[in-house]
């Protein structure tokens, strides 16, 4: 029983057993990648919540580390270490497309062939059988009239940028470094999810002159930090000025041991 296939539902991966709550096993992270693959011939073009659009073809998925890890329950290293394993078994490929990494199953067409060669496939010879025509029978069906709909008008407002216009997507090429560049795309993306309206291209530009006055290992730690904890904003870190207040206890702390010492010296001369 190890050869042939078994068809499955796409429904199942919406029901109940499927959609409880825990941490996907390797087993189950595998057949999450084949059902998010675009099983479509014709490409599919992707926009994401920074305005960068991407193209997806047949076999193909658009996911980030960060978000397979959420969605499978794992941490982050162990989503990377299963991708690179499959990688390496020659199981997947993956490219970039606009600093935006795509995952490809290498065997997809193997195992899902297209719409229309599986109709082909699974059809059989009709040519002993008799013909049977379809008969055509008219079809009383019930006249549907047209309903108005009034659309309500845009304000002057909301044309000219204000409130109920959609804010402006910002450029993708925030900084020169890519690394710091792609995990503030990142953290706007999921700024964008909790609040469609703060990705301004005002609030943008704040953001990355903020982050421009501070070194590139520093400023990746507060966007990785702001998304770790769900914040909308990012702030500085704190444990240079903990670490400094813990060195000048310490130093206080040894200054009045010298200071008891010395007294004590004194007095037995």
């Amino acid at each position: 029983m190890a050869n042939g296939y078994i068809r499955l539902s796409r429904k199942f991966f919406s029901g109940h057993y499927w959609i409880q709550e825990r941490a996907y096993s390797y087993a189950e992270a595998w057949l999450d990648l084949i059902v998010m693959a675009r099983y479509q011939t014709e490409p599919g073009i992707k926009t994401l919540a920074s305005g960068r659009t991407v193209n997806v073809l047949r076999g193909e998925l658009h996911a980030s580390l960060r978000f397979l890890s959420e969605r499978w329950g794992w941490g982050v290293d162990k989503c990377r270490l299963f991708l690179a394993k499959a990688e390496k078994n020659n199981e997947i490929e993956h490219r970039v497309e606009h600093r935006e990494t795509i995952l490809k199953l290498v065997n997809y067409d193997r195992y899902n062939p297209p719409p229309d060669e599986n109709r082909t496939s699974t059809s059989t010879s009709t040519e002993h059988r008799p013909v049977h025509r379809p008969v055509h029978r008219p079809v009383h069906r019930p006249v549907h009239r047209p309903v108005q709909i009034r659309r309500k008008r845009r304000t002057q407002k909301g044309k000219e940028g204000g409130e109920g216009a959609p804010p402006h997507p910002p450029n993708s090429d925030f900084f020169e470094n890519s690394e710091l560049n792609s995990v503030f795309c990142d953290f706007l993306e999921q700024r964008a999810v909790k609040d469609t309206k703060c990705n301004t291209p005002k609030a943008v530009e704040l953001l990355v002159r903020k982050l421009s006055g501070v070194p590139v290992d520093m400023a990746k730690r507060m966007i990785e930090t702001s998304i770790e904890n769900n914040w909308k904003g990012v702030f500085p870190e704190k444990q240079n000025a903990r670490t400094e207040k813990t060195k000048s206890n310490r130093e206080n702390k040894y200054a009045e041991i010298d200071e008891m010492f010395m007294v004590r010296d004194d007095d037995e001369n």
